[in-house]
């Protein structure tokens, strides 16, 4: 993947997916509405000073926190979380959060090159959970203003697997996590790359 993108835009194409009964990921469901999707990285460092200077400083890397906004909640996506439920009457409840289940989500942005053109970028987040969202409702002025829903998001990343599909380890012991995988035009398999969240497993060390 080429990182000579100098700019990026745009939010489009969401998908989630559930471990099957097997434990892989399942089939990508369509979650419709983004408007918009942040970002934070939760890393601390524990330091040693010594000599009057820095002798030791080492990163915790713990991942993201975010937020998901989408202009309408899915009450399919509700459903899978746990969160909602279509009662004998056909009208859906929302339920108090028990659990936060663990899974992938997809989407697509907008790269764009020096010379101006433009490419799409294909991202997973890799073993992430949603927490209930937040609303906000506005009373109808001279102008309509629609309403968000604000989804907290927490990425917690899936181990990285050597060639032998085994939980890689450096040559310092050192294990890896991966929080996100990202395909761009010219990657193998960047046709297929939303179709299914990613196996990340080393070709090559």
């Amino acid at each position: 993947m080429s990182n000579k993108t100098p700019g990026y835009f745009g939010l489009k194409g969401c998908k989630y997916a559930f471990p099957d009964a097997a434990g892989a990921w399942g089939q990508p469901v369509s979650l419709p509405y983004a408007q918009s999707l942040s970002l934070s990285t939760k890393i601390n460092t524990a330091t040693l000073d010594a000599d009057d200077r820095r002798v030791i400083e080492i990163p915790s890397d713990k991942g993201y926190d975010g937020t998901l906004g989408l202009s309408n909640l899915d009450q399919d996506y509700e459903i899978a979380l746990g969160y909602s439920v279509v009662l004998d009457n056909g009208t859906v409840a929302q339920l108090d959060a028990v659990a936060l289940e663990k899974h992938c989500l997809y989407f697509e942005t907008m790269g764009a090159r020096e010379g101006g053109a433009a490419f799409k970028i294909k991202t997973w987040l890799m073993n992430i959970t949603t927490s209930k969202s937040g609303k906000n409702y506005t009373t109808k002025g001279d102008n309509v203003e629609f309403g968000k829903h604000e989804i907290p998001i927490t990425i917690y990343g899936t181990p990285l697997r050597d060639q032998n599909g085994d939980e890689f380890v450096d040559e310092d012991g050192m294990t890896r996590v991966v929080y996100m995988v990202s395909s761009v035009p010219g990657d193998a398999g960047y046709a297929t790359f939303g179709d299914a969240a990613p196996d990340v497993q080393l070709t090559a060390i």
